[in-house]
């Protein structure tokens, strides 16, 4: 499983370590998961339902299923290969998108409403920032008008639906990146993740934003060498994350919809009985470099 390497060039790994192989439990359970989010859609076309039939939440609800599913097959192929930092990337989206759910369905038709009209007014409202800008070229900025014009008619149709008053031109500066009015650490703790995102979400921040303190998983000072340094346990930890968080998802839309599935409560069993898996928690390097 050890990738050990001998040269000092800087992207000289190869990153093809397929942990499916040694630790397959972990990727079946992500493509169980994934498995459910298809039968959602099989259970909704069998009814014959449409997206413009159903409400507001569960057009959310299924939207975020869908990014989260993209989200889920990627963490499971970066691990697989031992590209964990940008899976940590993708896990940090699951997390936000989880939060962003639980947090809705709280109180659906509200928070449904607020969310979207959000959508609807932030929108135009950058694209017309853009038109202002002197870094716009005059080519682009013809793109974006027509774009804009189309976002003004979706405004239109969004003041019908959810009762935005004309006199609401843009999103107030409180609302315009916390389409909540609240910081997502407020949200995650409403929703039971605090945790989750006080130890992992700013964690994964690191990975994210590059930061200055994340420069120590790849350069080893006393031999001047780079070399990414992940565990075994992180790269799996963050497919354990990630499927967890998959399946609030899931629950959620599939309730709203009136699909239920034991499958769902079946993955979660097995995933608590490898929290305490000695690969889960083990610091074993996935890439190592020797002189």
């Amino acid at each position: 499983m050890d990738k050990t390497r001998t040269e000092s060039t800087i992207g000289c790994l190869d990153f093809s370590i397929d942990l499916n192989l040694k630790y397959p439990k972990y990727f079946a359970l992500a493509d169980r998961a994934i498995d459910i989010h298809t039968d959602v859609f099989s259970y909704l076309h069998k009814k014959s339902a449409k997206m413009d039939d159903i409400g507001c939440e569960k057009r959310i609800y299924a939207w975020q299923s869908f990014k989260a599913t993209e989200c889920l097959i990627s963490l499971s192929k970066l691990v697989d290969s031992g590209l964990v930092g940008d899976g940590t990337t993708i896990c940090r989206k699951l997390l936000e998108q989880a939060i962003t759910v639980l947090y809705i369905a709280q109180k659906p038709i509200p928070r449904a409403k607020m969310f979207s009209s959000h959508q609807a007014l932030n929108r135009p409202f950058f694209m017309q920032q853009a038109l202002k800008s002197n870094y716009i070229s005059e080519s682009e900025k013809s793109r974006i008008s027509n774009m804009l014009q189309l976002a003004l008619d979706q405004l239109s149709e969004a003041r019908d639906e959810f009762g935005i008053p004309e006199t609401e031109k843009t999103v107030p500066p409180k609302y315009r990146y916390d389409w909540s009015g609240r910081k997502l650490e407020s949200m995650a703790e409403e929703v039971g993740l605090g945790w989750e995102y006080f130890k992992l979400y700013r964690l994964f921040s690191q990975e994210v934003h590059s930061g200055n303190s994340n420069q120590m998983r790849y350069l080893d000072v006393e031999k001047a060498q780079f070399c990414p340094k992940y565990g075994i346990g992180e790269a799996l930890g963050a497919l354990f994350f990630g499927i967890k968080w998959y399946l609030s998802i899931l629950e959620v839309f599939g309730k709203s919809v009136g699909f239920h599935s034991a499958e769902i409560m079946t993955i979660r069993n097995e995933l608590e009985s490898l929290e305490n898996a000695p690969e889960f928690s083990s610091d074993e390097l996935l890439f190592t470099m020797e002189d």
